[in-house]
């Protein structure tokens, strides 16, 4: 699960920490241990005071599943542009990778939607799909 801090204020290691460990106990608690959700971090690309939260979150042994970086190179609709790691990747030496690049905002309007992409360095089939949950099906439902 994504933990989105974007604007203001940056995460601290505190609330990071809190959040991260209730997210893995409650959700394994009440699974019977079937299912554990695990903490990661959606923020921008330039927040370093998140990014430095999570990594020292992860030295104090809470760490993160997974980054997903907004960095608006664009705005509105975009075609897909070619991940590079100078572009995508925060000043903060992450414990995790990143799964997620968000290169763009607002595509039709802020009811819109955003543009991201894979890391094409991860093997999606078995570092990413693995660990999303689809909402059930809801066809015929009123």
């Amino acid at each position: 699960m994504f933990l989105d801090v974007e604007g203001a204020p940056s995460l601290s290691v505190g609330y990071y920490t809190g959040w991260a460990q209730t997210l893995l106990s409650h959700s394994a608690h009440l699974t019977n241990g079937t299912v554990q959700i695990l903490p990661c971090v959606y923020a921008t690309q330039g927040d370093t005071t998140t990014r430095q939260a999570v990594k020292t979150a992860a030295d104090q042994a809470v760490g993160s599943n997974g980054a997903w970086v907004a960095r608006w190179t664009h705005h509105g609709c975009s075609r897909l542009y070619n991940w590079v790691d100078t572009v995508v990747q925060p000043q903060v030496t992450l414990p995790c990778k990143v799964m997620l690049w968000q290169y763009s905002d607002d595509c039709h309007g802020g009811n819109g939607f955003d543009c991201n992409q894979t890391n094409p360095s991860i093997d999606v089939d078995a570092e990413l799909l693995p660990f999303l949950v689809l909402p059930p099906d809801m066809t015929g439902i009123v």
